[in-house]
């Protein structure tokens, strides 16, 4: 008996010895589970600051358009060039929520090749569509300065209109001018779309672009318009500073707070938009320089500083123009009246 008891336990212990783990597989196993639950955090995360940028951009936005068409104290040729500039931020916070929300969820593109080149074209597009209507608001301030007592018959509604139609058809033909097949016969390469998981977004990659065609993209693209927005902005302020006598003569109190607010409130956006489209116009240089990749957080956090400059504009109208600020509340107490009274609160 004693014999076959021994004989028992060693085949036991032989079982357990065959069966057990060793400690490196289970070091393997447990980092293993610990990135799963990292990654799942990271794409809750990622998910979460996506939508609420989105859900922030349309309703910012769409306050901002009500605001400036019930505005008391802004021009016809301002409303319309603020409003075109708005709707362009709005169209923004659309195509995170349309291209950027499931595929942080999915970690993956699932909408085909050709409309990722669509939604990294979009990137670019409305960034500098938004440059280009800040242009158009400087000029405007700058002719209601210059110009006072003609400025209306100067920017008159239908100027206002074609002024804001043509960088819509400019940044059309600019960012869509050939299909992904011409694209690919083109002597001058054009840059690829990736979609970038930890990004969450389709982007253009310039790693394989070469630096000099990449310098031709991005001198058309964005120095020229910065450029002429830097300009325009200087001398917008020095005009504003020589002209304050003269314009306090020829206009009332409210109309003098409202062109210095008005002034204040766009040169302040424009200097926003410089601030969030360098870096990420910078990143893109770094790739096209030394055809590498930057680092993956650096690209998310440079890529979503530039897109969440379409909800900046709404905040810095609310400080820095105290008119516009009035007006907004005048909207909000609007909506709380119809509010109580749909609810019968």
């Amino acid at each position: 008996m004693a014999s076959e008891f021994d004989c028992c336990v060693e085949n036991y212990t032989d079982i357990l010895q065959t069966t057990s783990v060793s400690p490196q597989e289970s070091t393997v196993s447990s980092e293993l589970e610990e990135d799963g639950i990292q990654s799942t955090a990271l794409v809750v995360l990622r998910t979460c600051f996506v939508t609420m940028n989105a859900i922030f951009i349309m309703m910012a936005n769409a306050f901002c358009i009500h605001v400036v068409k019930i505005s008391r104290y802004m021009s016809i040729a301002s409303k319309i060039f603020t409003i075109a500039l708005a709707i362009t931020d709005f169209t923004s916070g659309v195509r995170i929520s349309v291209d950027m929300i499931a595929p942080s969820i999915l970690n993956y593109w699932p909408y085909g090749e050709a409309y990722c080149q669509v939604s990294a074209d979009f990137v670019i597009g409305l960034g500098s569509l938004s440059l280009s209507y800040l242009i158009l608001l400087g000029i405007d301030r700058l002719v209601a300065i210059t110009k006072g007592l003609r400025y209306h018959q100067i920017m008159t509604k239908k100027r206002a209109l074609v002024a804001a139609t043509m960088p819509f058809v400019v940044n059309v033909a600019l960012y869509f001018p050939l299909p992904l097949d011409l694209r690919a016969k083109s002597p001058i390469p054009y840059p690829k779309p990736e979609f970038k998981a930890e990004v969450g977004a389709c982007v253009h990659s310039f790693i394989y672009v070469r630096l000099e065609h990449f310098l031709i993209f991005l001198t058309i693209s964005f120095i020229i318009p910065v450029i002429i927005a830097l300009n325009i902005y200087a001398i917008l302020l020095i005009t504003a500073a020589r002209h304050r006598a003269k314009v306090s003569t020829h206009l009332s109190k409210k109309q003098k707070t409202s062109l210095n607010g008005s002034i204040l409130m766009f040169s302040l956006a424009m200097l926003g938009a410089c601030i969030s489209f360098t870096p990420f116009v910078c990143l893109l240089t770094y790739e096209s320089a030394t055809h590498q990749s930057p680092l993956e957080w650096i690209e998310f956090w440079f890529l979503w500083m530039a897109i969440s400059n379409s909800w900046w504009n709404v905040v810095i109208y609310a400080n820095s123009n105290r008119l516009w600020r009035k007006d907004a509340a005048r909207v909000l107490r609007q909506l709380k009246r119809k509010i109580c009274m749909t609810y019968k609160i």
